[in-house]
């Protein structure tokens, strides 16, 4: 798959996200520090994934479920 399909199928990915999420406000302070946390941590964790996959030059399977 080409990177610049990947890349707009983020692009909606994110827009979806957003509309999803819609006004944060309403979220107490305490609540969005720790959704905020856990999608830090979980996007960590999927970059240090996707970095050791391309480092083993297995990069045809970092791009493979998006297909």
């Amino acid at each position: 798959m080409e990177l610049d399909t990947l890349l707009q199928r983020s692009d909606v990915l994110h827009a979806a996200l957003a509309e999803a999420v819609g006004g944060l406000d309403a979220v107490p302070a305490a609540e969005r520090a720790t959704v905020t946390m856990d999608a830090l941590l979980l996007s960590n964790q999927h970059a240090a994934a996707l970095r050791l996959t391309l480092h083993a030059d297995l990069g045809a399977s970092a791009t493979e479920c998006a297909s």
